[in-house]
């Protein structure tokens, strides 16, 4: 599911990394991997709480939706100006998101939002209710 030869190929165009582009794949699908299944395995071992790994392991989502897509963008954008002129990246399909500003403004957003993330996560790990009493979801009066 995750497009291997894109993730290679968009920071080395052109160029295989070790020796073969098959080969390029195949570390590239085992490092994807063990990125996404050695965090969980230390936090099992260190915190024990499911409901903590959980939520640790759900802040690799900023990374995953907002800042690595856009790093491939500026890339890949870059990289078709210095072989095909200024305007070669521009597709039928690209509109006015497509510029760099809104690609710096998705990577400013992905980043406040890991950090401010991280410290939720840490604060309510030392304190639960640091932003204030949690609500009972169930209602008092039933």
């Amino acid at each position: 599911f995750i497009p291997y030869r894109n993730i290679v190929h968009a920071f080395r165009p052109g160029r295989v990394w070790c020796g073969t582009f098959k080969r390029d794949v195949h570390v590239t699908k085992v490092c994807c991997r063990l990125i996404s299944t050695i965090p969980p395995i230390l936090l099992a071992a260190g915190i024990g709480s499911l409901d903590s790994i959980f939520k640790f392991t759900g802040l690799f989502a900023f990374l995953l939706t907002t800042l690595i897509p856009c790093f491939l963008q500026l890339k890949s954008r870059a990289f078709c100006e210095s072989k095909w002129g200024a305007e070669s990246w521009r597709t039928m399909y690209s509109m006015f998101i497509s510029g760099n500003s809104f690609v710096w403004a998705t990577i400013v957003f992905g980043i406040g939002a890991l950090v401010f993330s991280i410290f939720d996560f840490a604060v309510t790990q030392i304190k639960s209710d640091f932003w204030g009493p949690v609500p009972s979801p169930i209602p008092s009066g039933l």
